[in-house]
């Protein structure tokens, strides 16, 4: 399908995919989506240089400047095809893994996947590590 935008402009290339949502104020990605990777849209500009980059780092990099690879854009509103700006946070992993944990997003202790026993032992170097085993 032919776009209707001209390839020397990132910003109308990005927009084409944008949606306005009324009621929450997101505004909506409406491009391919990484189903299998959160549901997170994805963003491919050739002449750009931008291939399969998730749609929420696009919209900060044309909207606010650029980002490093160990920055993390982030949603205030949890909605993964959300690309508001106003919407959209920097952080690092820790920061994102709080803020999962503040919203209930993470199950705790038992229920977490990657649970392996049913209490914490510590570090390995720890010298108590192996008297509490």
């Amino acid at each position: 399908m032919k776009r209707p935008y001209s390839a020397t402009d990132l910003k109308t290339a990005f927009e084409y995919h944008v949606h306005p949502e009324p009621n929450s104020g997101c505004f909506l990605w409406g491009g391919p989506v990484f189903e299998l990777r959160g549901g997170y849209g994805v963003f491919t500009a050739r002449p750009f240089g931008i291939v399969q980059q998730r749609a929420h780092r696009v919209a900060w990099k044309i909207y606010c400047g650029d980002i490093t690879r160990d920055q993390h854009v982030l949603h205030k509103c949890d909605n993964p095809l959300c690309v508001n700006i106003d919407h959209l946070w920097i952080g690092t992993q820790a920061d994102n893994m709080r803020d999962k944990a503040m919203k209930g997003r993470q199950r705790p202790g038992f229920e977490h996947p990657m649970c392996k026993h049913g209490r914490y032992i510590g570090v390995k170097q720890n010298p108590l590590y192996h008297k509490a085993a």
